[in-house]
């Protein structure tokens, strides 16, 4: 009996332990080149290409220094944040808060569909260059 009573609490501590995994984590997107348009970059002109692609995506981009950037998305009731910094070869963005008076359980889908989005738009600015 002790083997099997052992047994069951491993089985459910294994099974509480995968339930915790079956929510994704929000993607932090990281190592993005920069180098994708006919000359390379210079800081100014990653600056100016994450700012633009975030303008065009309804994200509130602030350059808080050399090399980073806050994106703030609002969208009915929930505010998303990431950072994203930067320099000539690379950026990366990475979820800082989200807020939501609905709590809404879709919550960490749309974080990372906005993400990519972001990465998306940013690259688009960066082939431009």
């Amino acid at each position: 009996m002790k083997s099997a009573a052992s047994k069951g609490l491993l089985i459910a501590f294994v099974a509480i332990g995968l339930a915790g995994c079956a929510e994704p984590p929000i993607v932090t997107i990281t190592g993005a080149t920069t180098e994708l348009g006919q000359r390379p970059p210079t800081m100014a002109h990653v600056e100016r290409a994450i700012l633009r692609a975030g303008a065009l995506l309804d994200w509130r981009m602030e350059a808080r220094g050399p090399g980073l950037i806050v994106g703030t998305l609002t969208s009915g009731t929930r505010t998303a944040v990431v950072e994203v910094r930067y320099d000539t070869r690379r950026y990366e963005i990475t979820y800082v808060d989200t807020t939501d008076e609905d709590d809404d359980t879709d919550i960490r889908r749309d974080n990372d569909d906005h993400a990519r989005e972001l990465e998306k738009g940013i690259r688009a600015q960066l082939l431009n260059l």
